[in-house]
């Protein structure tokens, strides 16, 4: 384990560790191997892009086709994916998850 102390503006809190361990490290790097797909609103059609990449993976007149065209590439791609749905104003509606996750959530 390692310790490191982050910057911060109040004195009081200057002083507090924060601890990373094999675990934070391991998870953090899973993150990585997860393909997160957005579908969000573009002008007057809807888009589906992934994340990091520099263009969209279609561009669709209606909500629905969009959707279903993320999930598609969801589910036929190798590693886990994620397909996040966005309202028009930008806003997540809803999120789904393909094959295993590599960081599922807790509970």
């Amino acid at each position: 384990m390692s310790l490191r102390f982050d910057a911060c503006r109040a004195p009081a809190q200057c002083r507090t560790p924060i601890v990373w361990s094999h675990r934070t490290i391991r998870r953090r790097s899973n993150l990585s191997k997860r393909h997160v797909y957005d579908v969000t609103k573009s002008g007057n059609d809807w888009s589906v892009k992934e994340r990091g990449a520099g263009r969209a993976v279609g561009n669709f007149d209606t909500k629905k086709e969009a959707v279903d065209r993320a999930r598609e590439v969801a589910r036929n791609n190798a590693e886990p994916a994620q397909v996040i749905i966005k309202k028009e104003n930008g806003r997540i509606q809803t999120e789904h998850t393909y094959k295993k996750d590599p960081y599922p959530p807790k509970g």
